[in-house]
Order: structure tokens, then C-alpha cells, then sequence
């Protein structure tokens, strides 16, 4: 094997490792002799074909399967002969090859920056206290209440507003055409939740029991099923009943509905959690705070594919869609690009 260095730059490395036509031959003619072994031809039994056919039948094949390893294996004994470690899969080019002659290929890769010695003494990080008062405790009660409300039936009748869930029948259509998934009987629509099409649950609040009303709506455009996106559809709809929520109070008998022996114990868990909320906000806000002395004080090169790798995610996960070419694009493009350089580093 012949190894000749043609790129060290920074962190990049390049290589071209040339291979002797006979050993190449040598290696395919013993994987051809321990083939013609095995293998079954019509006219000959098992193990005495002869290897002049075997090599003409598979000989394009068993070469194919020998430049492979060999290709593997002189890569790894470079890299660890060198002491080098590739941060990503290093690119293979075979740059001639043919039968009899010998066989060159390029190895190109990347290696893992030495990261300088750092005295982390130097660093003074602000840990956050968090002390629990009692109106946290109070606070996080009330929200643990609202989560745990039941609706009921109206004792006095009244109409419906927002925070009421109102039973309904509903049947909607387009230009008069009724279309699927727009029909539902004695559905629980909570008023003011949102969770139907923008305007529908609008239109509900101020109506009274077994009232019937047209809600006009228009599907967005981005709506999931295409047929209805971006069209005007009216609901006809029945109000069957109309239900208040109601809070349950704040004793033993609700801390046992939770599993808690009195209410005590249930403020105390709620504090407890409280306290593991605040902690784990703390953790990472230390954190951040860390790596960003860390980004400032060490300095050192990070491998370009990595970064590239880690910019694509970042690209293919970005919710927001921005125009090809605008001013938005190639904003966030650097963003992106300083982000991924960041997260390589730290």
C-alpha cells in the first residue's frame, strides 16, 4: 500500500492510497480457489468445478466483493497508523482502476478538533435560589382546580357563554352539499376552547337551549383536508343542553379524589413540585449560562460537515416558512448557521 497526503489543512485531511495489481489479483484468485470449493455447477459435483470457470462465471463478482474489503481495511490500518479520528464517515473516490492494473483511491475526511486546556476556576456562575412562598402553594391549587372542573346542568336557565360546554347536533354543507366528517349528534363543545373552526364557537355563545342556528364559517387554507380548505361552509346546528362548569372546593374530600390522604399533604406535593419546576428552569438557565462563557472563552476550529449536519436539521425542523431568496431566508440562513457552529462546539 502506497500512501501519499495530498490535503492537511486545518481539520481536513486527504489521502491517496495506491494498491498493487498483483496482491488485488492475489486476493481475488485465493477468494476464486475457496469458492470453487463450495460452489455447484450442472455437470460437476460439489467442490470440483473448475476454478478456470468459477473465475470466468464469478470472477467480475468475488473482484467486486475484494476491492470492497480491501478499500475498508487499508482505510482503517491508515487511520489508525496515523492516529486519526474522523468526526464524520470518511468520502471514498476510486480514481482509476482496471483489470491488471493498480488501483488508486482518494480518502477525504475531517478529524476531531483538540480542544485547548481550560481553567474552568476562572468561571463564576450565579446559581438561582428559589424559595416557596405560600401564595405559590395557593396558586398552584387553584390551577389544579380549574384542571379537575365537571359541567353540569344548568339550574337556572340562562344562555350560553364562554367557559359553558353547549351539547349539539350540527350538520354542515357547502354551497348546500353536505360534506363527510361535517355531521355529529349530542357533540361537547366547550365555548371559548377553540378546538372548532375559528368563529364557530363565537357564534354558539348568547344562545339558549334547543335554540337552532346557522354558524357560517371558512375553512383555512392550510385546512387538512383539501377539499374543504379555503371554502365557505355554514353548520346547522341544535343546542340540545347547555352545561356550567363547576370548580370543586379545595378540602380533604378533593385531595382524596387525587390520592391524597387531607389537603395538607396535597399542598405539600404541590409545593414539592413546585420546587422541582423551578429547579429544573434553574438547571437549565445555569446551563446556558455555562456554555455561553464556554462559546466566548475557548475558541478552536469545529468540522464543517458536522455543522452542515447539524444546519439541515435545523432547516428540515423549522416550522416557519420563509420565501426562496428573501431577505428573511438568508437572515435566518445565518442564524442557523452561527447556531450550528454553536452546538458543534459546546
Amino acid at each position: 500500500m502506497q500512501v501519499t497526503e495530498l490535503k492537511n489543512e486545518g481539520l481536513k485531511r486527504e489521502f491517496q492510497i495506491t494498491l498493487k495489481a498483483d496482491d488485488l489479483s492475489k486476493k481475488v484468485d485465493a477468494k476464486i480457489v475457496s469458492l470453487a470449493k463450495k460452489i455447484k455447477m450442472p455437470g460437476f459435483r460439489a467442490g470440483k468445478v473448475p476454478v478456470d470457470m468459477v473465475k470466468k462465471k464469478h470472477g467480475r463478482e468475488v473482484l467486486g466483493e475484494v476491492l470492497e474489503i480491501t478499500v475498508a481495511d487499508t482505510s482503517r490500518k491508515l487511520l489508525q497508523d496515523r492516529k486519526l479520528l474522523p468526526a464524520l464517515e470518511p468520502k471514498v473516490s476510486i480514481e482509476s482502476f482496471d483489470d491488471g492494473k493498480d488501483l488508486v483511491y482518494s480518502l477525504a475526511f475531517e478529524i476531531y478538533p483538540e480542544v485547548p486546556e481550560f481553567n474552568f476556576t476562572k468561571i463564576k456562575l450565579n446559581r438561582p435560589k428559589v424559595i416557596i412562598e405560600a401564595k405559590d402553594i395557593e396558586e398552584g391549587l387553584e390551577r389544579l382546580q380549574k384542571t379537575q372542573k365537571q359541567f353540569k346542568p344548568l339550574v337556572t336557565s340562562r344562555a350560553a357563554k364562554k367557559g359553558d360546554v353547549v351539547v349539539i347536533n350540527f350538520e354542515g354543507s357547502i354551497d348546500g352539499v353536505k360534506f363527510d366528517g361535517g355531521t355529529a349528534s349530542d357533540y361537547r363543545l366547550e365555548l371559548g376552547s377553540n378546538s372548532f373552526i375559528k368563529g364557530f364557537e363565537d357564534q354558539l355563545v348568547g344562545t339558549t337551549k334547543d335554540a337552532e342556528v346557522d354558524v357560517k364559517v371558512t375553512f383555512p387554507n392550510d385546512y387538512g383536508q383539501a377539499n374543504l380548505a379555503g371554502k365557505d361552509a355554514v353548520f346547522a346546528v341544535k343546542v340540545n343542553d347547555i352545561l356550567e362548569s363547576e370548580t370543586p372546593e379545595a378540602n380533604d374530600e378533593f385531595a382524596k379524589t387525587l390520592g391524597f390522604d387531607d389537603l395538607a399533604k396535597l399542598k405539600e406535593a404541590i409545593g414539592t413540585q413546585i420546587e422541582n419546576d423551578f429547579a429544573n428552569l434553574a438547571k437549565v438557565k445555569l446551563k446556558k449560562e455555562l456554555f455561553d462563557k464556554l462559546d466566548k472563552e475557548c475558541n478552536f476550529e469545529v468540522p464543517e460537515g458536522m455543522v452542515e449536519l447539524e444546519y439541515n436539521s435545523l432547516i428540515q425542523n423549522e416550522a416557519e416558512e420563509v420565501k426562496p431568496g428573501s431577505k428573511e431566508e438568508k437572515k435566518r440562513n445565518e442564524e442557523f448557521k452561527e447556531l450550528s457552529t454553536r452546538m458543534v462546539k459546546l
